[in-house]
């Protein structure tokens, strides 16, 4: 249990409309929800969107003496993490805006979990049916994954929790293939899944992003 950590990070939008992200907020948990790092961060460039009905991130925050230059976050989160298995939902988001990567045999992105990934049914023909949720739909099929998990104690390797063997590259949000029949699973929000499996409601509509419930969902 000391060996597992949830991260979470918050992005506000930087350059033209705000379409580029930039991390603001950074929160790390352990299995025991001791909050081991949660933090804003300065942002070196002008904010044009603080996606404040989102991130709950505002002008203040990151202009606070509070907050922590890039660096000294990454360095305290690459601390945090050295060791540990990471959970989190679309790491490969958290991971990109530190600017940091993490052994991928030691990372449980739950984004690329089966049960929690919205299911498609395909027939032979190729036309894909209705998606299905995975709660109720995933005890009657038997999935072979055609994306297999590698074993990175035996092989050495850094695989990420569904890559495939030959590859070190985490799967992109294109949807997974699996067989036993053909289904397409594609990522949900982490909002969805909480609401689905632990029946909390995350992330509401219109309310801003609580700093730590994402971590606590993940």
């Amino acid at each position: 249990r000391n060996s597992i950590v949830a991260l979470d990070c918050e992005m506000v939008g930087v350059g033209e409309h705000g379409e580029r992200s930039a991390l603001a907020r950074v929160s790390i948990v352990n299995w025991d929800y001791d909050v081991l790092l949660d933090t804003y961060v300065k942002v070196d460039e002008p904010v044009t969107d603080y996606r404040t009905f989102v991130s709950g991130v505002r002008d203040k925050d990151i202009q606070s003496d509070k907050a922590m230059d890039l660096h000294v976050c990454r360095n305290m989160v690459l601390k945090i993490l050295k060791g540990r298995i990471l959970v989190g939902h679309g790491l490969e988001n958290d991971l990109g805006a530190l600017n940091i990567t993490h052994p991928k045999c030691d990372t449980r992105d739950t984004a690329y979990y089966p049960l929690y990934m919205t299911a498609t049914l395909v027939s032979p023909m190729g036309r894909a049916s209705r998606p299905e949720s995975r709660k109720s739909s995933f005890s009657s099929y038997t999935l072979t994954p055609s994306v297999m998990e590698s074993d990175c104690s035996s092989t050495g390797s850094n695989s990420s929790f569904l890559s495939t063997s030959s590859e070190s590259q985490s799967p992109s949000l294109s949807e997974i293939t699996y067989q036993g029949p053909m289904m397409q699973l594609k990522p949900r929000k982490l909002k969805e899944i909480a609401r689905e499996w632990l029946e909390i409601m995350i992330q509401r509509n219109g309310e801003e992003h609580s700093r730590l419930e994402g971590d606590l969902a993940e």
